[in-house]
C-alpha cells in the first residue's frame, strides 16, 4: 500500500521513489468493462464516470456521479413513495 499521509519523512521517500512511479503508472490493466472518472476540458469542465469497455474501447455510458446520503442523515429517502 501507499502511505502518502502521516510521517512528512516518508512521504517525501514515497514521492521520490520507484513506490510512486509504480503507483502511477504500473496499474493492474483489467481487459473488460471498467468504470472511469473522465474530465471534459475541452468543454464544461465537469468530472463524470464512463462505462467503457477496455478491449474494445466502446463508452456503454456516461453519468454523473451522485454522492448516497446515510439513511440517518435523511429518513425520507427510505420512506416509500406514493
Amino acid at each position: 500500500t501507499l502511505a502518502i499521509l502521516g510521517d512528512t519523512e516518508e512521504a517525501v521517500r514515497i514521492a521520490n521513489g520507484t513506490e510512486w512511479t509504480d503507483y502511477l503508472y504500473m496499474r493492474r490493466n483489467v481487459s473488460g468493462v471498467e468504470n472511469e472518472w473522465w474530465y471534459h476540458r475541452g468543454g464544461c469542465g465537469l468530472w463524470f464516470l464512463a462505462e467503457r469497455d477496455t478491449l474494445t474501447n466502446q463508452v456503454r455510458r456516461t453519468y454523473r456521479w451522485q454522492a448516497k446520503t446515510a439513511p440517518a442523515e435523511n429518513p425520507a429517502a427510505d420512506s416509500p413513495q406514493p
